[in-house]
């Protein structure tokens, strides 16, 4: 009984190692001899988010590790000492000038390598380099203009920018309190030191941390892309067309609330007023989103009314929903699956909208911030 027992246990060791290596070979073969475009979530790693009392929650000092998501786990990125996806933030030499970005997961640069987002392109740019300008990205995923205010607050952790650029998506609309990084950590009680929120039910941390190593083989990968690939092909019309429009659906349900509008108004006003005070010129770079670039007539009302408002509030900004539309080949600039974050081509197209925008006098990168009047003051739309 016990050497039946026994050679029952060897077999299915032995099985289970020969679909762990067929589905290891697969996955190899799949992510590095054939043109695959990445399909489903990039996911966050675990230990990324640390508890801030302003912010509510910023990135780990000195992380690094890579995307979670199945096919993204090739992509790595560390995080600098003030908590950013970025080069150390150092004194500047003198002479030079700082170009800082703020915004959410976008100008983080989900689903892309650190060295093809726009805000890396654009320092590469001879024009910004022959005009000393240091270009600094802080951008965090699930920031909103509440946490944008809270940075100018801050003074943007004390970098001292000459001019900052807020990367607005058409969901900043929504409250602090609602994006879901900041549940993922906790504020000290007493002694006790922040940490990461946990529940009676939810899986001990080392079985978390073993899910994500497995994750990140090829055998992993292999079988969560062919669950995103198996999935549409079990939804209805119906429901394939929810799954792409849930997101934009929910930015105008939030947007079509006077409530929210107002709230968001009262914040860019806010923000208008310490940006004067500290005598720091800004200015908006607003993101398209697919699903308005394909039926505008349907979900337009997001970028319509925050455009409506900057220019009401005489507030300077970039829209890049033309150089988007503009775009033959617009699947090429979006991430597989995802109506809102950008692939490089993406961010490239983004590059060359900020150059432009330059040009028309909004974003200085190569002449001197005395040219610009006042915060907020510039060209619109060039």
């Amino acid at each position: 009984m016990k050497i039946r027992f026994q050679r029952k246990a060897i077999l299915t060791v032995i099985w289970f190692s020969f679909i762990f290596l067929l589905l290891q070979v697969s996955g190899f073969i799949l992510f590095n001899f054939t043109t695959v475009r990445p399909i489903g979530s990039y996911g966050y790693p675990l230990g990324l988010y640390v508890w801030h009392p302003t912010l509510d929650y910023l990135y780990k000092p000195g992380f690094t590790g890579h995307f979670s998501g199945g096919p993204y786990q090739d992509i790595s990125f560390r995080i600098n000492g003030h908590g950013f996806r970025d080069d150390p933030f150092g004194p500047r030499s003198p002479g030079q000038r700082r170009l800082v970005f703020i915004g959410d997961s976008v100008v983080f640069g989900s689903g892309v390598w650190e060295k093809d987002r726009f805000t890396e392109q654009l320092q590469e740019d001879p024009g910004v380099r022959d005009a000393d300008m240091e270009v600094l990205n802080l951008g965090v995923n699930s920031y909103n203009f509440g946490h944008y205010l809270e940075l100018a607050r801050l003074r943007f952790m004390d970098l001292s920018p000459d001019r900052v650029i807020v990367g607005f998506t058409l969901n900043d609309i929504q409250e602090m309190d609602r994006v879901w990084p900041k549940k993922q950590v906790k504020a000290p009680v007493g002694n006790r030191e922040p940490g990461i929120h946990r529940k009676w039910y939810e899986k001990p941390l080392w079985v978390a941390r073993v899910q994500k190593s497995m994750g990140r083989t090829y055998a992993g990968r292999f079988v969560e892309y062919s669950d995103q690939i198996l999935k549409p092909l079990l939804m209805s019309k119906q429901k394939m067309k929810d799954y792409h429009t849930k997101w934009m659906r929910t930015a105008v349900r939030y947007w079509s609330e006077d409530s929210n509008r107002a709230r968001l108004r009262g914040l860019l006003l806010e923000f208008k007023e310490e940006m004067s005070r500290q005598g720091v010129p800004f200015s908006f770079l607003i993101f398209p989103e697919r699903n308005d670039l394909l039926r505008p007539g349907e979900y337009s009302l997001p970028r319509k009314s925050v455009t409506g408002m900057l220019d009401e509030l005489e507030i300077g900004y970039c829209d890049a929903y033309d150089a988007f539309a503009a775009t033959p080949d617009m699947d090429s600039l979006y991430l597989a699956r995802d109506s809102v974050h950008f692939t490089p081509a993406g961010h490239r197209v983004i590059k060359d909208l900020l150059l432009a925008c330059s040009e028309a006098g909004i974003i200085p990168v190569s002449t001197g911030r005395d040219q610009v009047d006042s915060p907020g003051s510039g060209v619109l739309n060039p």
